[in-house]
């Protein structure tokens, strides 16, 4: 399974605040970028399973969408624009 989703990298501090606009709740601080980032598939995937106990449909659109099977693999995250603050 493959995500696509907007991904938005903001300096705050010494670190990073990573957030992804389809989901607006998500906040993934970090020290670094590339840190961030790898937290990025857990995150969604959490989220995803919050959205799913809820009874929610997933914000399906322009900053977010599936790839492939839902085969239960960890997914890659392929950004459709990523922003980068240095």
């Amino acid at each position: 399974m493959k995500f696509r989703l907007t991904v938005k990298c903001e300096p705050d501090g010494d670190g990073f605040n990573i957030r992804c606009p389809a989901f607006p709740d998500l906040l993934i601080r970090s020290k670094t970028i590339e840190e961030g980032m790898e937290q990025v598939p857990d995150a969604i995937l959490l989220a995803m399973d919050h959205l799913f106990m809820e009874g929610v449909t997933p914000p399906f659109g322009e900053h977010f969408g599936i790839e492939g099977d839902l085969d239960g693999t960890l997914p890659n995250i392929l950004p459709y624009e990523s922003e980068a603050l240095n």
